[in-house]
């Protein structure tokens, strides 16, 4: 096996592949939800668009884009999109809940 994995998504009941995970990735079961820990710039990879940054986290982010000045990732909460974080790209975060 490649580390190819194949989870359904629960939101929009459609299967999203997840490229080159890695063998040390963690599953965490939080309330019936499976949420993988991956970093930020393997989201893309992903096709997941709202990602956590802790696994038992009610915020819900979204990426706006890249920096490469500062080689961070600018991200905003999904419900205030007024509000904007830089996160390094090898941060660790949360996919795959339902939101």
């Amino acid at each position: 096996m490649d580390f190819k994995m194949k989870f359904n998504s629960i939101i929009s009941n459609k299967s999203i592949m997840v490229d080159n995970l890695r063998p040390d990735t963690e599953d965490v079961l939080i309330d019936k939800d499976l949420v993988w820990e991956i970093t930020i710039k393997e989201l893309k990879k992903s096709k997941e668009e709202f990602f956590k940054l802790s696994p038992n986290s009610k915020a819900v982010y979204i990426v706006n884009h890249y920096d490469r000045g500062s080689k961070s990732y600018s991200i905003s909460p999904s419900e205030d999109c007024n509000k904007e974080s830089f996160i390094k790209s090898n941060r660790k975060i949360y996919i795959g809940f339902t939101y």
